[in-house]
């Protein structure tokens, strides 16, 4: 499962992320996704996505997530990333972990 848990992941940053191709969100995202980035815990796809869009129109208009580098083992991915794109310029480094639904095969949590 970790190969195909790193390329889901991975996709799923470039697509969704880069892209802003919040139409194809279902395709990686179980029923039951669960973020916990930010102040607060969004559970579900479209919570997430309305978040997320949000966030990029008012906040990280130019937004970029360069992947540094990414790690599977079993179904989680670690990625480390530098984000730019902000209103106030720079760019901050992050580290993020993906657990991926081995049942459906779509991220679960991150």
């Amino acid at each position: 499962m970790s190969a195909a848990a790193k390329v889901l992941t991975l996709e799923f940053l470039d697509v969704v992320c880069n892209q802003s191709n919040f139409a194809t969100a279902s395709k990686y995202f179980n029923p039951t996704f669960i973020s916990h980035h930010g102040q607060h815990k969004t559970e579900g796809v479209e919570a997430f996505v309305v978040g997320f869009q949000y966030a990029l129109e008012n906040f990280m208009p130019d937004f970029n997530m360069a992947i540094k580098k990414s790690v599977a083992d079993q179904d989680s991915v670690w990625v480390w990333s530098e984000i730019s794109g902000s209103k106030s310029g720079g760019t901050k480094q992050y580290v993020d972990i993906f657990d991926v639904d081995p049942a459906s095969g779509k991220l679960k949590e991150t």
